[in-house]
């Protein structure tokens, strides 16, 4: 006996000829192939399905990866930036450190610094009046001098003077106070010293003016 059974679907006609068959035979058949062809369809509706949920992946991870890339440059960036800053803050420290103590008060106010200035060079006036010896004059022996007056009276003085003379420039070279000569440094020096030493040890023995 032959049969055709025709199974009508959306795809094209899928067509059994079965022959010598019984009719349960042919339905067993029949529903065999059916579920042949249901279950490739399954298998291709699977197939499809994880295509397409690989496509969406991709497709989804291509903003996540971009997103990481862009991520990855911004921190690179701004480590960059963040050297970058830190060297020139060192390099700057460094010039400032090297520069000379002076260069640094540029920025003071003008006045500031002339009344500074000014001040330095009064103190250093005074250092090297303190360092460098005081020049002598005929007017610092007679200071000498009038102290002894001053001390013993001025007939002493008018006594013990021309000793103290003669004990530096010479017997009988020198009789007034006057006549000292100021081109020699150390004997003024000498004869300062000399009446300075007689008022404190009295050295002619000499009673103090009351």
């Amino acid at each position: 006996m032959q049969s055709t059974i025709e199974n009508t679907h959306r795809r094209p006609r899928l067509t059994f000829i079965v022959e010598g068959d019984t009719i349960g035979e042919l339905r067993a058949k029949v529903i065999q192939a059916l579920d042949l062809q249901l279950g490739l369809k399954a298998e291709q509706a699977a197939a499809h399905v994880e295509a397409l949920q690989a496509e969406d992946t991709a497709t989804a991870e291509i903003p996540e990866k971009a997103e990481k890339a862009v991520s990855e440059s911004t921190e690179k960036l701004d480590a960059a930036q963040a050297q970058m800053q830190t060297d020139a803050i060192e390099a700057v420290a460094e010039k400032v450190k090297a520069k000379p103590r002076a260069s640094r008060k540029k920025a003071e106010p003008a006045a500031t610094t002339v009344v500074s200035d000014f001040a330095k060079e009064i103190e250093a006036q005074a250092d090297a009046e303190d360092e460098a010896p005081k020049k002598l004059t005929a007017d610092a022996v007679k200071a000498a001098f009038d102290q002894y007056v001053n001390r013993f009276g001025v007939a002493a003085a008018q006594e013990d003077g021309p000793q103290l003379l003669d004990r530096v420039f010479g017997v009988g070279v020198i009789r007034r106070v006057r006549d000292v000569p100021t081109d020699d440094q150390g004997k003024l020096g000498r004869i300062i010293a000399a009446v300075e030493g007689a008022i404190l040890t009295n050295e002619f023995k000499r009673s103090a003016v009351q």
